[in-house]
């Protein structure tokens, strides 16, 4: 499956074309304000006494499964042969040094939890999990796609009033080095904002809270790439970027901007020995319609061309 990051031509889309990575965002910088913000709960009427102790017991489970992640991977360096301990160290430090950060909020929250024993279960609650997320997000990073490339909204709104460009990437291949699992989560679109933390589990509730938004959002067709490893600039694979979609009015930006581009996205074909060719299409407006058209070309220099050809017809 092929997905699309919309994107306005800034230096941040230069960089990625010269290889410097793929840039994860936090969620807490998220443009609409109910994104990453849901409720602890489902309903008032199961705000009871009984509903905390569940709550509380839910808090320490997940904290005793990522203790338990945290000595398989001590485990895993342990047994590992003496003379692969170096390349297995090198593996395991930043991955149990992430877990070993989680493991200190979830203690954290489980003795601010116990804390406040006493008062009423709705405050409990909501102020367990509202901190919770803020600490939580701090250590997350987000990367948001959509899986159409015809979306007139995503133009206007992500890619600089078409000006833009949308880089496609394929979900089948492993999108960043040095990653042995990953998905791109698709996100749901609901009315009503919250989430049942009990029922779900605080992992389960904790990626719901990164993939749900409003009703309104449902014409983006988001999928989200997630880490651990908080906001920030990760290696990304060539193999995982497969094509470019200039926007239809890409022919405005300035010069410099164009050349520079042109030149990192020329640069970035030159790596890509052994790579599957990338996808290249200009955007176009479909005569009498509200829509996106397609015209797709072989070569970055077919491209250049296409535009420098619309630059010089005043289209």
């Amino acid at each position: 499956m092929r997905i699309y990051r919309y994107v306005p031509l800034n230096e941040y889309v230069i960089q990625f074309l010269e290889g410097k990575g793929l840039y994860f965002s936090s969620p807490l910088g998220f443009n609409d304000p109910y994104d990453f913000d849901l409720d602890a709960i489902t309903t008032r009427e199961r705000l009871t006494p009984y509903a905390t102790t569940r709550y509380g017991r839910t808090l320490r489970r997940e904290a005793l499964r990522v203790a338990r992640m945290l000595r398989a991977i001590n485990a895993r360096f342990v047994d590992s042969d003496v003379v692969d301990r170096r390349a297995t160290m090198r593996l395991t430090d930043d991955t149990y040094d992430l877990f070993a950060r989680k493991l200190a909020v979830l203690q954290r929250a489980v003795g601010a939890f116990d804390a406040s024993a006493g008062e009423e279960p709705e405050h409990r609650i909501a102020a367990s999990w509202a901190s919770l997320k803020r600490q939580l997000a701090i250590m997350y990073g987000v990367v948001c796609f959509s899986s159409q490339a015809d979306q007139i909204l995503m133009w206007s709104h992500y890619a600089d009033r078409h000006r833009g460009i949308a880089l496609e990437f394929e979900t089948e291949e492993r999108p960043i080095r040095g990653w042995k699992n990953f998905a791109y989560l698709p996100v749901s679109y609901v009315t009503e904002r919250h989430i049942d933390v009990i029922e779900k589990g605080f992992h389960g509730a904790f990626l719901a809270t990164l993939t749900t938004k409003g009703v309104t959002w449902a014409y983006e067709k988001e999928h989200r790439l997630i880490t651990l490893r908080g906001a920030g600039v990760q290696p990304a694979r060539l193999a995982a970027f497969t094509g470019v979609v200039l926007g239809s009015r890409f022919n405005e930006n300035g010069h410099e901007q164009r050349v520079a581009f042109f030149n990192a996205l020329a640069a970035n074909q030159r790596r890509r020995a052994g790579v599957p060719k990338m996808h290249f299409k200009l955007c176009t407006r479909v005569p009498a319609r509200f829509e996106v058209g397609f015209r797709a070309v072989p070569r970055v220099v077919d491209l250049q061309a296409a535009v420098s050809s619309a630059i010089g017809s005043g289209a």
